[in-house]
C-alpha cells in the first residue's frame, strides 16, 4: 500500500507541475516559472517511476 500512496502523491504533484507550467504561459513565457514547473514535474516523474518499478518488482517475485 505504501507504493500505491507514493504513486498517488507523485501523480498529484506532477499534475500540479503541469498547472504551474500552464500558468507560466500567456502572451509571453515566464521562463523562471516555466523552468520551476519543469523541475517540479521532473521530481514527480522520478517518484512515479520509483513507485511503478517497486510495484513491478513485487509482482514479478
Amino acid at each position: 500500500l505504501g507504493f500505491h500512496k507514493k504513486l498517488e502523491t507523485s501523480y498529484k504533484e506532477y499534475i500540479a507541475g503541469c498547472e504551474d507550467m500552464i500558468q507560466s504561459l500567456s502572451d509571453d513565457i515566464d521562463v523562471e516559472a516555466f523552468d520551476a514547473a519543469e523541475k517540479r514535474q521532473d521530481k514527480a516523474s522520478d517518484g512515479i517511476s520509483f513507485a511503478i518499478s517497486r510495484m513491478t518488482n513485487l509482482l514479478l517475485k
